[in-house]
């Protein structure tokens, strides 16, 4: 959350969605998908009309070389999967958990290439049900105030990495894919 507390706050209520309402969980994980290529595409400047969708932006990001194989697919995993949720509500808890622990490797891995270079790739820790909680709902209300007021804060971040060239974050982008485990 140091460099991107508003992806860190989407990562967190599609965990607290995993229980309560999956189709929402999925949504979360796509938003937070979205914000990540959002993320990148404005840290690389690379001029992207605001107003593309998700897969524009992604071909984009392909087309500049800035997206190995690996995450390119993680990318249009969450995005499919998101857009199946939205569409059809058709998501499962176990597909949900599956894309919480893909969408935290795509995390990781903006944050091995855009953060910090010497940062070590935590162990995922599933989240734990917390529906049987009497204040749920008042935590998922809090919680989605707090991602409204960071969104709304969101600006340029500046990270260890904004000061390396373009080339150098290319193949450290090709190394930390290299490095995250296929789940």
């Amino acid at each position: 959350a140091k460099y991107w507390p508003d992806i860190a706050q989407l990562g967190k209520l599609a965990e607290l969605y995993l229980y309560a309402d999956v189709n929402t969980c999925v949504c979360k994980i796509g938003m937070l998908s979205e914000r990540v290529a959002r993320e990148i595409c404005a840290f690389e400047q690379l001029g992207l009309p605001e107003q593309i969708t998700h897969a524009d932006r992604l071909r984009g990001l392909k087309y500049a070389d800035l997206l190995p194989k690996r995450i390119e697919d993680m990318f249009h995993g969450l995005r499919k999967a998101r857009n199946e949720a939205v569409h059809m509500g058709t998501a499962s808890r176990e597909s949900a958990g599956a894309l919480l622990h893909l969408a935290f490797h795509l995390c990781c891995w903006l944050m091995g290439v855009y953060g910090d270079w010497d940062f070590c790739l935590p162990a995922y820790q599933p989240p734990e049900d917390s529906t049987r909680d009497e204040e749920l709902v008042e935590l998922l209300r809090e919680e989605e105030n707090k991602l409204n007021v960071l969104m709304g804060e969101v600006k340029e971040i500046c990270t260890p990495a904004s000061d390396a060239a373009k080339d150098d974050r290319r193949q450290k982008a090709i190394q930390v894919a290299k490095n995250l485990p296929l789940t």
